[in-house]
């Protein structure tokens, strides 16, 4: 009987501190190249974005650049997502926060853009709070940035679905990435350049619905077959 409870015990407390709050990070060093895209949110006169993977430019290993260009003065709103990890509910968890880092280095002196975390779900795009880079004459050095915010912090602000991020069980898998946004006219210069290393999520979630079934299915088997093997012993 002490055996019995003893393995019962390990295996629900096995299962239990696996699946009650689960880690998930999206995090890359090695930008490869098509794991990433770049798009144009909005803007006035901005007319392209792109992604450049700047090999062993980082502090530990590659970086990322982004390149947007314009006609005379422009503001811009660039999209960057991660293609090759999103986030899904069925596999990942209901999501409950998410914490981010990255670090970045503006290589225009004296011009300032603001850095949102994005979520990308159905086509819709998600933005929640703000970063305010440092331009190259105020901060020539690889600077970082953090931050913790929970699926209730994004406002849709392309598309026609949800208001906020959908992290109900089923629901679409989610991209992440981040927006990058100057909204006073940038001048003296047709380009905007800023690179990127180490964008670091980690999304904490707990299990849909579907794994708490599995532990009870699991516990009622060995229950049912304790019951039995006693039952038989009794009246072998």
């Amino acid at each position: 009987m002490r055996l019995y409870i003893f393995i019962f015990s390990f295996i629900s407390a096995s299962l239990y501190a696996s699946i009650v709050s689960a880690d998930i990070t999206i995090h890359d060093e090695s930008y490869t190249p098509g794991t990433w895209t770049a798009s144009i949110l909005g803007g006035t006169n901005v007319t392209s974005a792109s992604i450049t993977r700047l090999v062993g430019q980082g502090v530990t290993g590659n970086a990322q650049q982004t390149t947007i260009n314009g006609t005379g003065s422009f503001t811009f709103d660039v999209q960057h997502f991660k293609l090759d990890r999103p986030f899904v509910t069925s596999v990942d968890g209901i999501m409950q926060n998410i914490n981010w880092e990255t670090w970045y280095k503006v290589e225009n002196a004296s011009q300032f853009a603001s850095w949102r975390l994005a979520a990308r779900q159905g086509g819709d795009t998600f933005i929640a709070g703000t970063t305010y880079f440092e331009p190259q004459s105020f901060s020539p050095f690889w600077q970082r940035a953090t931050g913790t915010l929970v699926p209730a912090d994004f406002g849709r602000v392309t598309g026609a679905g949800s208001p906020t991020l959908d992290t109900a069980v089923g629901s679409k898998p989610i991209e992440f990435g981040y927006v990058l946004s100057r909204g006073i006219f940038l001048t003296g210069t047709s380009q905007y350049r800023t690179s990127f290393l180490n964008l670091n999520i980690t999304t904490t979630a707990v299990p849909e619905p579907g794994t708490w079934l599995m532990i009870a299915t699991v516990s009622s088997f060995f229950v049912a077959r304790r019951v039995r093997d006693r039952f038989n012993k009794a009246y072998a």
